[in-house]
This record gives C-alpha cells, structure tokens and sequence, in this order.
C-alpha cells in the first residue's frame, strides 16, 4: 500500500495538510471556552504563589486547581464560577482547525486525560504555538478547563519530539492514518495511557526503519484490541471454543474471527500465516516482528479493516486517502 518513490515528501505534505485542514462541523461561536487566566500572568502568580489575575489568593498545594472566584451580577447578587482545572501534561498533536479568525481548536491525545479538545487563541497564522501544532508532534501541554465548558483552552505547547524527523519518507503519509484512528477510538477526558504508549511505540519504531505497511498493521490491531472490538484469533468469537488449522473465518457479523461453520461458511479466510502474525503482534514489539509473508500482511489489514468498518459504520477518511495513494 505505501511505496517509495520522488513525490513522496510532497504527497505526505499534501495528506497531511488536506486531513489537518479540514473544518469542524459544529464548531462555532457558541462553543463556551476556558479563557482561563494569561500565561504569563499565570507563571509570574505561580512564582509569588498566587493564582494568576486573583492575585489575593493563594493557589492551593497540589491540587492543580485555581482558586474559585465570583463574579458580580446584576442586582448585586454574586454565584460562584465553576472551578478552573491547571493541567500539564505531555500529548501527541492528532487534529487542527480553524475555530475563528485569528484563533485554533486542536485535538490532544494527552499522556494522563485521553482526548481532549483545546482552543488555540490567537495561533492561526505563523504563530510559534501554531508551529508546534503539527500532526503528531509530542509536545508539552499546559492547559486550562473549567467545568462545563465546550472546549480547554491551550496556553503552552512545547516540542518534545517532532513527527518532521518522518518527512520526505514513506512512513509520513501514515502519519494522518495514525492520528485520525487514536481520535476516533480514544474516548474525551478518559484516560489513553495505552493507546499513548501505543502511538509512540510505533513512532519509534517508523523512526528505526520499520516498514510503514507492517507498522499500520501493528498499530491497528492493537488499537481494535485495546478498544474491545478486535477479539484474540486463538477462540471462536462466536462459541469460545479453539480454532484449528485451516478453520478460521473473519465474520464480519460478529465481527471476529470464528470457525468456519460458526461463520456459515462465509468470511475472509484467515490463513495460518495471518494467524501467526496476529499472534505475533500480541506478543512481541513491533520492530521484532521482522518481514512477515506480504500474504499474510494483506490479510491482516483485511481483518482490521472489516472490524472497523462493522464497529465504526463507515470507513476512516485518512485510510481511504491512503489507498488511493497506493
């Protein structure tokens, strides 16, 4: 599916800047946003130990929360704002879009928090913060989220390891394919430590000379398993019971691999070389698992697919580009 080639760099750019680019349904001027308080204002507040513009109040130890305040209504009655949560945490960049003329909203695969979607004020442009907003660079994340709001708001994002050391090579046009999957199977605000391991483990492993074909495959399985739609190809999804050789059938009903008369009789096939390679997946890192058979692979990618597809109900635009690339 992916090959070298001279227009690979530009390509990969193109892909990337056509997923990234895209313009979020819904996000509008209704959208209620953490301003929170400013970043310099805050560091200087930290560094006096009191909390940003409410100077007169101490930020408490270790709670990684802003004080309350009040705010004055009219008729002079006062209500309490909900809490303002100070988060800071390290996070792959997986989406960018415009949220209003001057300003961004990204999503961020986050170490400790899952997913979570932050505006970017006053980044669109040649902003520096824009500038460390690329697709799966691992950044340093400083952000604010009150409770109920739409959206945190992104106050610092420092580069810890670039996703341009993959540039101009093959391994760049999967880059969207990697971070439009980790948005979709990554729930908000829950934890993804897993799936965040699983992002850099495969990073590190494109960065070693891992074939990209091989390194989809491994993300991909491990990203359906870790979401529970993906069973283990050793038992039937349908009874439980062992698989023998030569028995298994990808279901899509179920979807699972199954024997072939749990399956009617219908189904990809799964050969034992696929089978072994699944295993294989299951158990070893990713740059150990060497140059499978290229029959195997397409068959693995097919499991995948299918079980994606059934869960999911449609396809993931990124994989589709990444076909029609070849």
């Amino acid at each position: 599916m992916l090959g070298h080639g001279p227009g690979v760099e530009l390509v990969a750019v193109a892909l990337v800047a056509l997923v990234a680019g895209a313009a979020v349904a819904g996000l509008g001027t209704e959208l209620e946003v953490d301003d929170g308080p400013d970043g310099e204002q805050l560091g200087r507040g930290l560094a006096a130990g009191v909390a940003g513009p409410l100077e007169a109040q101490q930020l408490p130890d270790g709670s990684g929360h802003a004080p309350e305040s009040t705010r004055r209504h009219r008729g002079g009655r006062r209500r309490e704002n909900p809490p303002v949560a100070l988060v800071s945490t390290t996070a792959f960049v997986l989406k960018v879009d415009p949220l209003s003329e001057r300003d961004l909203v990204t999503a961020l695969l986050t170490k400790d928090h899952g997913v979570v979607r932050a505006a970017v004020k006053g980044a669109r442009g040649r902003s520096r913060r824009a500038a460390a907003l690329q697709t799966l660079n691992e950044v340093a994340a400083t952000y604010f989220r009150r409770e109920g709001a739409d959206l945190a708001r992104l106050d610092a994002a420092e580069v810890l390891r670039t996703s341009y050391e993959l540039a101009g090579t093959p391994a760049a046009m999967l880059l969207p394919y990697l971070a439009e999957s980790a948005l979709t199977f990554v729930p908000e605000s829950e934890p993804g430590t897993e799936v965040y391991r699983l992002v850099r483990h495969v990073l590190d492993a494109l960065l070693s000379g891992v074939e990209p074909g091989l390194a989809a495959r491994y993300f991909e399985v491990w990203l359906l398993r870790l979401s529970g739609v993906l069973p283990e190809e050793e038992r039937c999804a349908t009874c439980g019971e062992p698989i023998g050789p030569g028995e298994a059938r990808m279901d899509p009903r179920s979807p699972g691999i199954c024997h072939a008369g749990c399956a009617g009789g219908a189904g990809l096939f799964v050969g034992e070389d696929a089978r072994r390679l699944l295993r294989a997946i299951r158990r070893s890192p990713l740059p150990a698992l060497g140059a499978p058979e290229p029959g195997a692979l397409s068959t693995v990618e097919a499991v995948a697919r299918e079980a994606r597809r059934r869960f999911l109900g449609h396809e993931l635009r990124s994989y589709r580009l990444l076909g029609l690339l070849g």
